[in-house]
C-alpha cells in the first residue's frame, strides 16, 4: 500500500482452480474486520492514508485510483465491475 500511495501502480493477482478460495481471500466476508479479504483491507488502507495525508495543509497531494475487477477463464476476459456481459479474447 505505501509504495502505490507513493505514485507506483499496483497489482492483486489470485490465481487457482476452481473452488480454491480465490474469492474468499480476495473479498471474505465484507463487514466482519476479522473476516474481510484483501481488497477491503486494501481499500480502507487506501481512504485512511489518503484522509491522513490531506489533514496536513503543507502537503497537498491528490489521489486517483482506479480499479479493474477482470476474469479469465477459459481464455476469455470479462470485467465484473461492467454493467454490460459481453467479453473479450
Amino acid at each position: 500500500v505505501k509504495n502505490v500511495m507513493d505514485g507506483f501502480n499496483g497489482t492483486i493477482f489470485a490465481y487457482g482452480q476452481s473452488s480454491s478460495g480465490k474469492t474468499t481471500t480476495m473479498i471474505g466476508d465484507i463487514g466482519v474486520p476479522d473476516m474481510e479479504g484483501l481488497l477491503p483491507r486494501v481499500i480502507a488502507e487506501f481512504y485512511n492514508k489518503a484522509s491522513q495525508s490531506s489533514e496536513n495543509e503543507d502537503n497537498k497531494v491528490e489521489y486517483l485510483v482506479h480499479c479493474s475487477v477482470l476474469e479469465v477463464y477459459n481464455e476469455q476476459i470479462r470485467d465484473l465491475l461492467s454493467s454490460s456481459s459481453s467479453s473479450s479474447s
